[in-house]
């Protein structure tokens, strides 16, 4: 996958591996920029965003991880990459198990398999990214009707006039859904579909509310989802070659019902 605003930040110490590492990248379609210490690198963080940063593990002002540990605290978002040694191992375990850094890449490093991971890496950031942004608006709309609900409950008296503004808070949540492009479903904690919007009735029309989930790998892992309270990623071209890309969110337990919503994603994101 490319992405023409892809911005690339490469630290260290050597000047040598700088030069090295942009003539690798010199005719991808990215804007690559370096910095020769990691205090360099800080710095620039604080003045731009970059989609991925590939850093030395050895340096002399400090090592990899903890330039990665004071980065994350700038731009948490950035896929990290470590260039290191073998006998870097248990250190770079324990910054990957402590999330400091996402990936690293074994010296000397293969020009092709480094592109690769480049490639991977942006693609991942453009997901994360995404799926961050359905979920919060998801939440901002759970939390908008829990907010209209609160508020009918104190100002509606008789059950009727109630109902009547229940079913319009449901009509426009519907709105809302069905403006979103791409197919949203929501199931519940026995993989029974309670709501579709208009994308994804027309291409799943077997995904009918009061229906349940037919594609087993789904299934499973919608169960999976619930019970650990976890967002799951999955990749299905042959449930849908338009939309592959399946992120499967949970949504909060309240009382005896939980459930999850399904979001399916284009191949290629927005602007890519």
């Amino acid at each position: 996958m490319k992405n023409t605003d892809a911005k690339i930040l490469i630290v260290d110490d050597e000047k040598n591996i700088l030069k090295s590492l942009q003539r690798m990248l010199r005719n991808e379609p990215y804007i690559v920029k370096t910095a020769a210490s990691p205090s360099k690198a800080i710095e620039m963080c604080k003045e731009e965003n970059f989609h991925v940063i590939i850093g030395d593990y050895r340096m002399p002002e400090m090592d990899g991880t903890e330039m990665f540990l004071e980065i994350n605290k700038i731009n948490p978002d950035s896929i990290k990459i470590v260039l290191s040694g073998y006998s870097d191992i248990n250190i770079i375990t324990d910054a990957l198990n402590k999330e400091y850094i996402n990936k690293y890449i074994l010296k000397p490093w293969n020009d092709t398999n480094l592109k690769k991971e480049i490639e991977k890496s942006l693609y991942h950031f453009n997901l994360l990214k995404t799926n961050k942004e359905l979920h919060q608006k998801i939440i901002e709309q759970n939390e908008n009707l829990k907010k209209i609900n609160e508020n009918l409950e104190l100002e509606v008296q008789k059950r009727t006039k109630k109902l009547k503004l229940q079913n319009n808070a449901l009509l426009v949540s519907q709105n809302v859904l069905n403006s979103i492009p791409v197919p949203i479903i929501g199931v519940d904690h026995e993989n029974m579909i309670v709501l579709t919007n208009e994308i994804a009735a027309k291409i799943f029309p077997y995904a009918s509310p009061g229906e349940k989930l037919k594609t087993d790998k789904i299934k499973k892992e919608n169960l999976k989802a619930v019970n650990d309270d976890k967002a799951i990623s999955l990749y299905i071209p042959e449930l849908s070659e338009e939309f592959p890309n399946i992120i499967i969110s949970p949504l909060k337990k309240r009382k005896n019902s939980n459930g999850t919503v399904i979001v399916f994603l284009p191949e290629k994101m927005k602007g890519e």
